[in-house]
């Protein structure tokens, strides 16, 4: 029995021992990261046995580091994998001899192919993250049959569109749109919006992009911009692509008629573009916007009697336009980029306007209430051209002159009554007629020239750019005001013709030396300069003859203005993989000429000013997924001309504008900040960004009424204390099961405005809120979301007479598209909106139904037929409210109204390309280029 005990003790003990030696104690230690060098955080490392069991497995850590210990020795396989890369493997022998093996960096490879296929998959990855660009998968948003660009991005996270088609994504004005690298109608994304199709985008990438001149030097010189790169779907990049539309609709004969064509490839791109419509869809910004002059032809910032037309934007109202536009890209081998665009346009616009606004005023407030219906017919045309030549890999040349041209005539007719607070009392009544025929012509020419010296870094580069404006108007301005104070009535009815020039240029040289160990140094000397010289006549009617060709001096003006401004900068950069940290100052000596006369009275005003203006700017990027961004900038800027001038200006009988001589610089700060982050693992995105802004030496109104006849003298002044916050952003994820997603918006701001009332310094702090949930589903044939919506907006005065005020807006949203059998879809929006906190003639709850129903046929699904109605029960309003340190006012304009209509849509084939940013940043050294 001795013995059995002690043959198991040793058995035991003997097994213990090679338990014990199974376990090992050797290590394994590694970091994952990608090609370009950024770690791969939740990769999965396994380390394999001969028979494909696994021995040991573990993530990577936020840096991309793995450690796997107490490992036996024997051969064994490891293999890294990561969602959208090529699985790496590795053959490994461990010994006892070492116990630790360090391996060298494992690179993973993106796989293109499984990045397709996760793409067309579904939801998962909505947005994600890749150092400083912001990618959208566009196939995770269903648009309906036919939707343009404009739809899609309406649907981004952190995205928004105007009624004018500005677009801002997480809080940054988008200033354009490329296809796959390469510029698409130059600085114009309306034309994108409005007219590529939603079905061949592939990715919208979302990037920060410096100026041609910083991408030469490295160094940031404040003219970046924020502007969206579209990639185009792999699959279809074999000829041509179009797509061709024709509407008609009931009632008020509504029309709608499209084409494009396109065709894109790694080397060149063309696109033609034609339409015509009354339904709001311009497709050309510039075809869009309103005549130049029909706001100051008539008396400085006249908006109306007293700002009819304030508020609301250049989509108001009701239009009609035609347009023609043509775009070409081409790349020129390795030796650069040539691009143009040429467009021509009209644009018939009707506008109505109802107004409320509150003046305050320190004795008690007025309220003027009126009416007006404004008509614009415009024609615009223009052209652009921009050649990026590289003759060698040292030097590079960018030349880009553009021009516009446009004319056009309009007329407004206005009535308006001003009461003693909210209507008990009649002040005056007045009325307006005015109609103006306009010129504007715009023509500018850059060119970049950039050397390096030998092959450490030394830049030395050149910037040019010159401008000239001009914009001249003519028309007649026929106003009544009857003050019901003293029964007196005046009229005036004259005929104004201005004319306006401005010649502006810049020239700026700069040197960029290298210092080693990422630093670099960089001195620049710039000279700006601007020249103005406008003219306005006002000739009154002679009752005997009918004509007007008598001059009225007291309504006329001249201006003669030369400002000259110099820059002397100093900045260091320091520059990784990781980190780019740039810190300068800049001293900005100028000298303000300004001649000015009204009538009788005449000024000269010499005015030099020594300003300094310190930068800074951070960019972290510690993995591909995550990035901080960090800008300071601070700017000097003048008070114009029409500020400085201290003569009268009272074309408009209500409101008198006198300028301030003893004005002084103002100087404003500036810092924006980002911080974006993806996380592989859960597929989501969080994006928050903030703003801050402080201004010295802000130049603010100063008002003053006179309560016997309701007229507002308006002047300036000086003050600190004008500042704004705005903090946002958005968060992304993919719920269990990823079906069902989940987005969250918040946009928030904080400001305050000063405005001196009849001496007394009223500070109006407003707050606006905005925030949103939506919960999207997407299986099948279904794509459904329904988006909550609250903003709230609050402003309160420091004046004790005035109210405060504030308003809120309820809104809900369900949007779907469900593909039917036999080739039919179906497509909703239900909208409902509720507010409170408006005056009672604009605080109207809405209800929005659009509704469509298409069927598609032909082979590959070219054809479709669409029946859709818009706005189904005739509710829908454009009502903006504004306020300030002066006053507050609601707005309403008129709007298209209920109305259906048929679409025939045909697609020829399609698109293709398929560019990553690497292209975009072709030639952008800005990272490091030392």
């Amino acid at each position: 029995m001795v013995n059995y005990r002690l043959r198991l003790s040793l058995f035991c003990l003997l097994m213990g021992l090679s338990f014990g030696l199974s376990a090992g104690n050797i290590n394994i230690r590694g970091r994952v990261l990608d090609e370009s060098k950024q770690s791969l955080p939740q990769a999965s490392v396994r380390l394999l046995r001969p028979n494909g069991q696994t021995q040991a497995g573990i993530s990577t850590d936020t840096s991309g580091r793995f450690s796997l210990i107490k490992l036996p020795a024997g051969r064994y396989t490891l293999e890294v994998s990561f969602i959208g890369f090529i699985t790496h493997k590795q053959e490994l022998s461990l010994t006892e001899h070492k116990n630790t093996l360090l391996l060298n960096d494992i690179i993973l490879h993106e796989d293109k192919k499984t990045l397709q296929e996760i793409t067309v998959v579904g939801k998962a990855n909505e947005v994600v993250v890749k150092g400083d660009t912001l990618e959208y998968n566009a196939g995770s948003y269903r648009t309906s049959e036919g939707a343009a660009l404009e739809e899609l991005v309406k649907k981004l996270p952190g995205a928004e569109i105007n009624e004018a088609g500005q677009i801002t994504i997480n809080g940054k004005n988008i200033s354009k749109i490329m296809v796959d690298g390469k510029r698409f109608f130059e600085s114009d994304p309306k034309v994108a919006l409005k007219n590529l199709p939603a079905d061949a985008i592939d990715k919208i990438q979302v990037l920060d992009r410096e100026s041609d001149a910083s991408r030469m030097t490295g160094f940031s010189d404040g003219d970046e911009e924020t502007v969206i790169n579209l990639t185009i779907k792999k699959s279809n990049k074999r000829g041509l692509f179009g797509t061709a539309y024709a509407g008609a609709g009931v009632p008020n004969r509504r029309y709608e008629a499209n084409a494009t064509l396109n065709r894109f490839s790694d080397s060149s791109q063309w696109s033609i573009v034609a339409g015509a419509n009354n339904t709001n869809n311009s497709g050309f910004s510039d075809i869009a916007s309103d005549l130049g002059q029909m706001n100051n032809i008539f008396g400085g910032n006249t908006r109306g009697p007293r700002g009819a037309s304030g508020g609301g934007n250049s989509n108001d109202g009701i239009s009609t336009s035609k347009v023609l536009g043509g775009n070409l890209g081409y790349t020129l081998g390795k030796q650069g980029e040539l691009s143009s665009g040429a467009f021509i346009g009209n644009s018939d616009k009707l506008k109505e306007s109802a107004y409320e606004r509150t003046d305050i005023i320190a004795s008690g407030n007025t309220t003027e209430r009126g009416r007006s219906v404004e008509h614009n017919d415009k024609y615009n045309t223009g052209a652009n051209l921009r050649l990026e030549w590289k003759p060698t890999d040292k030097t590079t040349l960018i030349v880009a002159p553009n021009v516009n041209y446009g004319i056009g005539a309009g007329n407004k007719t206005s009535s308006s009554t001003t009461f003693r607070g909210q209507g008990t009392e009649t002040i005056n009544t007045s009325s307006l007629k005015q109609s103006m025929d306009s010129k504007v012509s715009n023509s500018r020419i850059h060119i970049d020239l950039s050397q390096k010296l030998g092959n450490k870094g030394r830049t030395l580069a050149l910037s040019l750019l010159a401008g000239i404006n001009t914009d001249d108007a003519t028309g007649i301005y026929q106003s009544t005001l009857t003050n019901h104070l003293d029964g007196q009535i005046t009229d005036i009815d004259q005929y104004l013709e201005t004319k306006t020039n401005k010649i502006n240029y810049r020239a700026r040289i700069s040197y960029v030396e290298p210092l080693g160990r990422g630093f670099a140094l960089q001195g620049q000397y710039q000279i700006k300069g601007e020249e103005v010289k406008s003219d306005r006549v006002a000739r009154e009617k002679q009752v005997a003859t009918g004509l007007y060709d008598l001059v009225n001096p007291e309504y006329s003006n001249e201006l003669r203005s030369h400002f000259l401004s110099h820059r002397i900068g100093l900045a260091l950069k320091k520059a990784t993989d990781k980190l780019d940290v740039t810190a300068g100052i800049n001293l900005d000596p100028s000298h303000l000429s300004n001649y000015t006369k009204i009538g009788r009275e005449d000024r000269q005003i010499n005015q030099s000013v020594l300003n300094y203006s310190p930068t800074f700017r951070l960019r972290y990027t510690p993995r591909k997924a995550l990035s901080l961004n960090l800008d300071y900038r601070g700017r000097s800027f003048q008070p114009s001309s029409d500020q400085l001038a201290p003569v009268r200006d009272k074309t408009n009988q209500l409101v008198v504008y006198e300028g301030n001589p003893n004005l002084k610089t103002a100087y404003m700060h500036n810092l924006f900040g980002r911080f974006s982050q993806f996380n592989p693992s859960s597929q989501s995105s969080l994006n928050i960004f903030a703003h801050l802004q402080y201004i010295q030496n802000d130049i603010v109104s100063r008002t003053r009424y006179n309560p016997a006849t309701g007229v507002r003298t308006i002047s300036y002044t000086n003050a600190d204390g004008n500042a704004r916050v705005g903090l946002g952003g958005f968060y992304t994820t993919p719920l269990p099961g990823k079906r069902f997603s989940l987005r969250i918006n918040s946009f928030n701001s904080l400001s305050n405005q000063i405005g001196f009332v009849d001496e007394e310094r009223n500070d109006a702090r407003s707050i606006r809120l905005n925030e949103s949930l939506t919960l999207a589903y997407r299986h099948a044939g279904l794509d459904t979301s329904i988006k909550g919506t609250w903003a709230y907006y609050n402003v309160w005065n420091t004046l004790p007479q005035t109210a405060q005020q504030s308003t809120q807006d309820y809104r809900i949203d369900w949007d779907t598209n469900v593909k039917l059998p036999l080739g039919f879809s179906l497509e909703a929006l239900l909208a409902y909106r509720t507010s409170s906190g408006y005056t009672s003639s604009y605080d109207r709850d809405q209800t929005l139904i659009n509704i469509g129903l298409s069927y598609t046929f032909l082979k590959n699904n070219r054809a479709t037929i669409r029946l859709k109605a818009y706005d189904v029960l005739a509710q829908q309003n454009n009502i903006y409210r504004e306020s300030n340190a002066l006053s507050s006012s609601m707005l309403e304009t008129n709007t298209l109204g209920r109305y259906v209509m048929l679409h025939f849509i045909y697609r020829f084939n399609q698109f293709t390309g398929n560019a990553s940013v690497s292209d975009m940043k072709r030639f952008d050294s800005r990272r490091h280029p030392f």
